[in-house]
């Protein structure tokens, strides 16, 4: 009766598009020609044809929440890409995520309420995955799951699934019980939590 969308990096973006966000290539273009520092986005913007408009494939399926962790995209957005998203969104990201840092702010800005936003003091981009216990001899993935430089992956999902699951059970099932865990107050109990959220 209700479904929720989530994904992470380049899968919150897509978990933006599915929540009704659209992307004007043409803007898009302009905005990265223009320049936009750190953007992850604007290398692939030039797959997409002149001219047309990325949005929800016609016959998708309707989500009723999206949580977008670490998304990228916003130079692709705009903020005129992302008001047609009329559903809550949590945005989640790492204060020293790689990739999608300068991305999480602005996307929030833009966003209309119901939204909410967590950010994870020592969180990498790869922080919201479980890759980093996957064991893989991969220099560059090594490089971005380095325990000496980022939050333990452990705590992080410490903080990652009791927001995901209050704002889905709320916003999903209607479950009134889970409005104190989407509240600044309850946020302070984790020291790497910062947490903001607009109702209305």
């Amino acid at each position: 009766e209700a479904v929720g969308v989530s994904g992470h990096s380049f899968g919150g973006y897509t978990a933006l598009v599915l929540a009704g966000g659209e992307v004007d290539v043409d803007k898009a273009r302009a905005r990265c020609e223009a320049g936009i520092e750190g953007d992850v986005f604007c290398p692939y913007i030039v797959y997409f044809p002149p001219g047309t408009t990325l949005k929800r494939p016609a016959g998708a399926a309707v989500f009723n929440a999206s949580l977008a962790m670490a998304p990228g995209g916003y130079s692709a957005f705009g903020d005129e890409g992302l008001a047609p998203i009329a559903m809550p969104v949590m945005l989640m990201g790492g204060t020293l995520d790689e990739f999608t840092l300068n991305d999480l702010r602005p996307l929030y800005d833009g966003l209309r309420p119901p939204k909410y936003k967590l950010e994870i003091e020592g969180a990498g981009h790869m922080g919201f995955t479980d890759i980093c216990r996957a064991g893989l001899d991969v220099p560059e993935l090594n490089e971005l799951c380095d325990p000496a430089r980022y939050i333990d992956i452990d705590r992080g999902f410490e903080l990652i699934n009791p927001f995901a699951a209050a704002f889905m059970r709320y916003h999903l099932k209607g479950e009134a019980g889970m409005a104190p865990y989407l509240a600044p107050g309850y946020a302070k109990t984790f020291p790497e939590a910062s947490f903001t959220s607009a109702d209305r």
